[in-house]
């Protein structure tokens, strides 16, 4: 697995920059990250905290499943 993360100047910069439609909503009842499959060739994952200016892509053989276990929030 591996993950790149980018900083926008603020959440509107973030959202205009990413996926528009077919976001998993995942909540832990304090905060919300919504990941977008944007596969190809391998797993890859798009994701955002709903009110955090950075976004994440993670990759990889395991992505789908390590996905669950990074600390957005």
């Amino acid at each position: 697995m591996s993950y790149s993360v980018a900083r926008y100047g603020d959440v509107t910069q973030r959202e205009a920059a990413g996926p528009t439609q077919g976001a998993q909503e995942l909540s832990n009842g304090r905060c919300t990250v919504y990941s977008y499959d944007i596969s190809d060739s391998e797993p890859v994952f798009y994701m955002s905290a709903e009110d955090s200016t950075d976004a994440v892509l993670v990759w990889g053989e395991d992505a789908e499943d390590i996905r669950l276990n990074l600390p957005l929030c």
